[in-house]
């Protein structure tokens, strides 16, 4: 059996690193506790709200060990949640023992993200561009959206960066979208300004948040669910102020 801190720190790091990528609560709590009982614990107790999470390990005498880990930056990345999933999975069937899986669960923290930086944030302008079509825009409308997309996806990247601004990001988001909306318009140029205003937004919807808010309440996680809920509408509101922001400061509304 391996050490029972090891397996403490092992189990909490499992369950850290796939609340921080978006991971429902469910996941991270099963999956942490899954890794902790392959590694040898007799028994594991873990509770995982969306911010932190706490972990109870115990063996065959007696002694136990407990973790408690905030988690405070959060965002979307679901290749590192497969990552982490497959690791346990391998831990399981005795392929990895739990050393070689926290020295590959290090090093897939430090790593970069899958796609770069910078891929995130042409695939979200590409696809403001494409939307553009589905919301009454023109073939005319699709540049403009893209650029659109690009400076607010810009505007969400640099603010992602620092603590605290989570909510700030997002109505940032939506103000720099109206600003360009308005700054087109004012140029006098000639576009479908709701669809390049909603496409260039579209990608900030907090979907991801919404989808994991209807599984933790599926799964009976109650308490996570009505925290991501919440989450969902403020994002969605600071979104919609934001727009409403900029609309206001120019006294121009989109037509």
């Amino acid at each position: 059996m391996e050490d029972l801190a090891s397996i403490g720190t092992t189990g909490a790091r499992v369950g850290e690193m796939l609340l921080a990528s978006g991971a429902e609560t469910h996941r991270a709590e099963e999956t942490m506790n899954r890794a902790c009982r392959a590694a040898g614990a007799i028994d594991v107790e873990g509770y995982v709200t969306p911010t932190g999470l706490f972990l109870g390990v115990k063996d065959a005498q007696g002694h136990a060990v407990v973790e408690i880990r905030r988690v405070q930056r959060r965002g979307v990345d679901l290749a590192r949640v497969v990552e982490v999933n497959n690791l346990v999975r391998h831990l399981e069937r005795g392929k990895l023992d739990l050393g070689q899986v926290a020295a590959k669960l290090a090093a897939l923290a430090a790593a970069p993200p899958a796609y770069g930086n910078n891929w995130p944030v042409l695939a979200g302008a590409v696809g403001a561009a494409v939307s553009v079509l589905f919301l009454g825009g023109t073939v005319r409308d699709m540049p403009l959206a893209l650029g659109a997309a690009l400076l607010v996806r810009l505007v969400v990247r640099a603010l992602s960066r620092l603590d605290g601004f989570y909510f700030l990001a997002e109505f940032l988001g939506g103000f720099a979208a109206g600003v360009g909306v308005v700054a087109l318009r004012t140029a006098g140029i000639s576009f479908h300004a709701p669809a390049v205003l909603v496409a260039s937004i579209l990608s900030l919807v907090p979907g991801t948040v919404v989808t994991a808010a209807i599984r933790d309440f599926i799964t009976g996680d109650m308490v996570s669910g009505v925290v991501r809920g919440a989450e969902a509408a403020l994002l969605a509101v600071a979104l919609a102020s934001g727009v409403a922001a900029s609309m206001s400061l120019t006294a121009i509304v989109p037509r």
